[in-house]
């Protein structure tokens, strides 16, 4: 019908199953994978798992990488730290109905929050660990939108082919002191996702 050789179907089908977007079974041949429309409010502060769920996904974090680390110069910048201070360093993958959604890597003065790498918090809140255990919480935000292409590793992560269009999200997250608390970076599938914002005068 389409004019194409069995071996090209079969090579399609096989970069569709490897992004999630369709599911092979034996017996059942090939279905579409429900592709979940995720919405999140940037100006509320509070976590996106929790937005997730209560907007009835299953929202998951996998921890990727985490630990006490020198800040690239422009995050130590953002974040106000003095030459070898150090910042805590936590990468996470976060997924909806168990389909990757964004690379979230942040960094955290470490004098603010000791001990924090040592601290497995794949399903918990940062901010909520950060207000429980370090009395830190967020009160204001500065943001970057960008679109960027992703690279090997964030293609294999995020299930998406080689340079695909990503929404990169830097925001520097500060206390009622206006400390700089956070700095990270968001790497956001392009697809399935509505990002919204209100402000108050």
């Amino acid at each position: 019908m389409y004019g194409v050789s069995r071996v090209t179907v079969r090579q399609s089908l096989q970069r569709l199953a490897a992004a999630g977007l369709v599911k092979r079974e034996h017996g059942r041949g090939t279905t579409l994978v429900p592709r979940p429309d995720v919405g999140l409010d940037l100006s509320l502060f509070r976590s996106v798992t929790d937005q997730l769920r209560e907007a009835g996904h299953k929202g998951k974090v996998k921890m990727l990488q985490r630990g006490l680390t020198s800040a690239p110069p422009h995050v130590a910048e953002a974040l106000q730290l003095k030459p070898r201070e150090k910042a805590v360093l936590l990468r996470r993958l976060v997924l909806a109905d168990d389909m990757p959604l964004s690379i979230n890597t942040s960094w955290f003065p470490a004098k603010l929050v000791p001990g924090m790498q040592k601290v497995q918090l794949d399903d918990n809140s940062v901010w909520s660990y950060l207000a429980d255990n370090y009395g830190l919480a967020v009160v204001s935000t500065k943001n970057t939108i960008e679109v960027i292409e992703s690279g090997v590793a964030e293609a294999e992560a995020l299930k998406v082919d080689y340079a695909t269009p990503l929404i990169k999200l830097a925001t520097c997250f500060h206390d009622k002191l206006d400390r700089p608390v956070e700095y990270s970076i968001s790497l956001w599938r392009s697809t399935q996702l509505k990002f919204s914002f209100s402000q108050h005068l």
